[in-house]
């Protein structure tokens, strides 16, 4: 399965993350997209290690994503930051993890796999998309229930 997490999966159209909370299923795992304040991209885990509420039902304060549930708040590295109870102290096991994104092609690229082999040079060549003239990008997304062989 590594094989198949080690690889740049188109995530999203990067017109399609903002400031809203976005949640997408990939290989398996939910994961919540959005932007910081500087427009940078991030994803993150869909899952609050205290009580595994769903991030994406939590709200952006700052550069933050709260959880709906307690308010622990974690940055775009995946790092609590915030605890409202606990006189402000951060547990550091209170962490979700943040997946390597590159933006190319009017999308947003994942790296599902070790974050330390997320190389962007590898992503597929598409030149033809860089080029407004000739391409026109699609808008929505498919979801086919295929799978990664043929039987």
């Amino acid at each position: 399965m590594d094989a198949l997490k080690n690889a740049w999966y188109p995530a999203a159209w990067s017109k399609d993350v903002g400031t809203q909370l976005l949640k997408r299923t990939l290989l398996n795992e939910s994961i919540v997209f959005f932007r910081i304040r500087d427009g940078a991209p991030v994803a993150l885990a869909n899952t609050c290690p205290h009580r595994f509420a769903p991030l994406h039902l939590g709200k952006l304060i700052d550069d933050t994503l709260q959880c709906g549930y307690h308010g622990l708040r974690f940055n775009a590295a995946g790092k609590c930051v915030f605890n409202p109870d606990g006189d402000g102290i951060t547990p550091p096991a209170a962490k979700v993890r943040s997946y390597p994104l590159h933006e190319r092609y009017g999308l947003l690229w994942i790296w599902m796999g070790d974050p330390a082999l997320a190389d962007p040079t590898i992503l597929p060549s598409y030149p033809f998309m860089e080029s407004p003239d000739r391409y026109r990008p699609v808008t929505g997304y498919l979801q086919p229930d295929s799978r990664y062989a043929t039987m």
